[in-house]
């Protein structure tokens, strides 16, 4: 179908729009329009009159309304951000307090990892031939348990089974623990991890102890016989 062209339906809007303006032009001619204007205005005057103090009293309330209104959101806008940043800073340290333990594990997985690879340095003890403690590598070896035990009694400071788990481990380097240097070294470890180790050493001692009074009736026996 063939359109209508451009021209033509501009220019009936704009027949369209000079009928209105016309219609609105003669209304505003009449006499009762503007006498109703008039009377409107001075019904608007009359009600300013009688109850201007009572409007002014209304407006007053609304605006101090308004404001404390205002004032509470506000407080309270103050009060979401406290409570919005409070709990990011909650958040913060959880997330350090699990990264802190996950850094603790790791350093323990590595050292089992090594325990296992080197089975000459994490159980001396257990060895036919007498592990040298002046070995670097050994050395190097019992300070990453050392390191290892000390992240994790950190984090773990209460836990029975840790403790338990590490003084397994840190029961087979006595030797290592009595020499000189080690005496010197260990102040520098945390008093949890001081107090496991010379739990170990004393109870090496009381087993000595109590071997060589089960021996010492034997032997007793021994030469009466």
């Amino acid at each position: 179908m063939r359109k209508e062209p451009c021209s033509q339906v501009i220019s009936l809007k704009h027949e369209l729009n000079r009928k209105v303006w016309c219609e609105m032009e003669e209304r505003l001619k009449r006499p009762e329009y503007f006498r109703w204007t008039v009377i409107s205005c001075l019904c608007l005057l009359f009600l300013i009159v009688l109850f201007g103090p009572q409007m002014k009293v209304f407006f007053t309330w609304a605006w101090h309304l308004y404001k404390g209104v205002a004032q509470e959101v506000g407080n309270l806008s103050e009060i979401i951000t406290a409570i919005v940043a409070f709990s990011a800073i909650i958040v913060a340290i959880r997330q350090i307090w699990f990264s802190n333990r996950a850094t603790a594990l790791d350093t323990y997985r590595e050292y089992l990892r090594l325990a296992i690879n080197n089975p000459k340095e994490s159980r001396p003890d257990k060895q036919n031939s007498k592990v040298d403690i002046n070995n670097p590598a050994y050395d190097a070896f019992v300070t990453y348990l050392l390191f290892a035990a000390e992240e994790v009694l950190n984090q773990f400071p209460k836990d029975k089974r840790w403790r338990h788990a590490l003084k397994l481990d840190l029961s087979h380097h006595r030797d290592f623990y009595k020499s000189p240097a080690f005496k010197e070294d260990i102040k520098s470890y945390i008093p949890q991890l001081q107090d496991l180790i010379k739990e170990i050493l004393l109870e090496e001692v009381l087993f000595e102890q109590r071997n060589e009074k089960e021996k010492s009736p034997q032997a007793g026996a021994g030469i009466k016989g």
